[in-house]
C-alpha cells in the first residue's frame, strides 16, 4: 500500500473493529461493512500481516452479538478472510482458535449463545443448565 493512509493503517483497521462492539446495531454494521471492505480488498499481503487481530475480534462478534444481522455479516467476514487465505495462512488462524477452545469461560460462552441461537425460548437457560 503506496498511499498516505498505509502508514496509519493499523490505526484505521483498529478503530473499525473497536466498533465492532458499539451499542447501536446500524454503528455495527457499518463497522462490519468496513471490516468486509478491508477484508475482500486489501492486498493479500497487508491481510495476512493483520489476519490474527481481524480474526480474533470479529470471532469474539460472532459469539457475543445479539443481533442475527451482525453475526451474519462477522461470519461473512471471517468466511471470506478464510478463502482468501493460503494453508499455511488457515493453520495459524485456527491455531488461535485452538488456543481459545481451551478457555472454559469461552466454551461456556460458546455453548449458552449456541443453545441461545437454536433454542429461543424460555426453556434455553435449563437447556444450557443440562447441556452444561
Amino acid at each position: 500500500m503506496e498511499y498516505p493512509i498505509g502508514k496509519h493503517l493499523d490505526r484505521h483497521i483498529s478503530f473499525y473493529l473497536t466498533q465492532l462492539s458499539y451499542e447501536m446495531q446500524p454503528g455495527r454494521l457499518s463497522a462490519l461493512e468496513m471490516m468486509h471492505t478491508i477484508i475482500t480488498g486489501f492486498p493479500l499481503k497487508t491481510l495476512i500481516a493483520r489476519s490474527g487481530y481481524i480474526f480474533l475480534m470479529a470471532g469474539v462478534r460472532l459469539i457475543n452479538d445479539d443481533d442475527p444481522t451482525c453475526r451474519k455479516l462477522c461470519a461473512k467476514c471471517i468466511k471470506e478472510m478464510i478463502n482468501r487465505m493460503p494453508s499455511n495462512e488457515k493453520n495459524k488462524l485456527f491455531e488461535i482458535v485452538i488456543e481459545w477452545l481451551k478457555d472454559d469461560k469461552v466454551i461456556t460462552d460458546y455453548r449458552e449463545s449456541l443453545n441461545n441461537e437454536l433454542f429461543p425460548s424460555n426453556q434455553s437457560q435449563r437447556r444450557s443448565e443440562s447441556f452444561l
